[in-house]
């Protein structure tokens, strides 16, 4: 029940409260550009890190703003009897990372139904899976940090989403928030493999690479009409001294596919025509060490 307003660039004011959730929904007229405040009771115990967003809706139907308030401070009280000693406790820091958003339409903004999944990169097994709301979009997982994790977010009739997880947890709790965009399978569209990168000069898959290309082939069996043209990158350094390398990731990704069952696929260069990333430190040069696959037909 926290009041939240709207004042548009004439200062008419629209306004609701939260539900228990903490969510809200202010129904405005389309295009106008709006001050979004919350009324915060909290001051005395939470600081809030940011109380007005200019909000400008030029023909998108819909805009989320997030309130955050941190806690000021809170006293804990231990136990005197409490021994924490080698020999009388092993003492385990367990750390656990929330993560929450919503899956939408890339085009239309839309709330899509689809499968939130932790896979853990080592193993390979799934440590964790979602569903989104069907009417928001929104999802909500939790699971213990310190491994090395990829966020794969699917849903019928779109090219999945995957991404690595940061693995650096430092504090006990984190929370992390995503807002993913699901593109359509239609032909011109490109299908996220953001998993795929090579070491310098190499076309060696990585067990990230393939089963990235084992969500792929799924897909393609369940769509068998797509065709598909694999484009392979390369970065900066290797354009000049091997630019080779990249059709020959692309004719790696390939094979890789064919050994599926996966056919109606060709592949191409694009050396490094268009990197992803502009700069010169060797993150940018691995994300530049990629593999697009690109809808030519369905």
């Amino acid at each position: 029940n926290i009041k939240v307003t709207a004042t548009d660039s004439r200062g008419n004011i629209y306004s609701t409260l939260t539900n228990s959730d903490g969510e809200f929904i202010i129904y405005v007229p389309n295009v106008d550009v709006y001050k979004v405040k919350m009324n915060n009771i909290f001051y005395e115990h939470f600081n809030l890190e940011q109380n007005e967003y200019r909000v400008e809706l030029n023909g998108y139907r819909q805009f989320e703003v997030n309130f955050i308030l941190n806690e000021k401070r809170r006293r804990i009280n231990f136990s005197n009897n409490l021994d924490l000693s080698a020999q009388n406790q092993n003492v385990r820091t367990i750390k656990r990372t929330n993560l929450s958003g919503a899956v939408k339409d890339a085009a239309t903004f839309k709330p899509i139904k689809a499968e939130i999944k932790i896979i853990d990169n080592e193993t390979g097994g799934l440590v964790t899976s979602a569903k989104t709301d069907g009417n928001s979009g929104k999802f909500f997982v939790s699971y213990l940090a310190g491994k090395n994790y990829t966020l794969v977010v699917s849903s019928e009739d779109y090219w999945f989403y995957s991404e690595n997880l940061p693995a650096g947890q430092i504090t006990t709790f984190q929370n992390i928030r995503r807002e993913v965009m699901l593109d359509y399978i239609t032909i011109g569209s490109k299908v996220n493999l953001n998993s795929i990168t090579f070491e310098s000069d190499s076309d060696n898959l990585t067990p990230e690479a393939m089963a990235e290309l084992d969500r792929l082939a799924e897909i393609l069996k369940d769509n068998p009409t797509i065709e598909l043209e694999i484009v392979g990158h390369c970065d900066d350094i290797e354009a000049l001294e091997n630019i080779e390398i990249a059709e020959e990731r692309a004719r790696t990704v390939m094979s890789y596919l064919m050994k599926q069952n996966i056919g109606n696929l060709r592949f191409s260069s694009a050396g490094n025509s268009s990197p992803v990333a502009n700069g010169n430190t060797e993150e940018d040069r691995k994300a530049n060490r990629r593999v697009e696959a690109i809808v030519i037909n369905k």
